[in-house]
C-alpha cells in the first residue's frame, strides 16, 4: 500500500523498506557522531576545559544543529536535497 505523504513543497509516495535498512543507516549514523562527541568532549576536558563547559557546548550543538538544518530544509526546492 503506498500513502502520499506531502512535506513542505513535496509530496511522494511511502515506500516501506522490509529489510529496516533505512532506520538502520540512521542509527549507525548516530552511533559515530556519539562517539566522536564523546571523544573530542574527553578532548576539550583533557585540555583545560571544564566539565560544566563542554556539557554546555554540546548541548548548544545539539540543539542548534537541528534547528539550523530545519531552517535550511524550508529553502531547498529539490527533492534528493530535501531527503538527504
Amino acid at each position: 500500500m503506498l500513502v502520499n505523504i506531502a512535506i513542505s513543497k513535496f509530496s511522494f509516495p511511502e515506500k516501506r523498506c522490509p529489510s529496516g535498512l533505512t532506520i538502520e543507516i540512521f542509527f549507525e549514523i548516530d552511533i559515530n557522531f556519539s562517539l566522536a562527541a564523546g571523544h573530542f568532549a574527553d578532548y576539550l576536558i583533557q585540555n583545560r576545559w571544564t566539565v560544566l563547559s563542554v556539557r554546555r557546548l554540546m548541548t548548544a550543538i545539539g540543539l542548534l544543529g537541528p534547528g539550523l538544518f530545519m531552517l535550511l530544509f524550508i529553502s531547498v526546492d529539490s527533492l534528493p536535497l530535501a531527503v538527504m
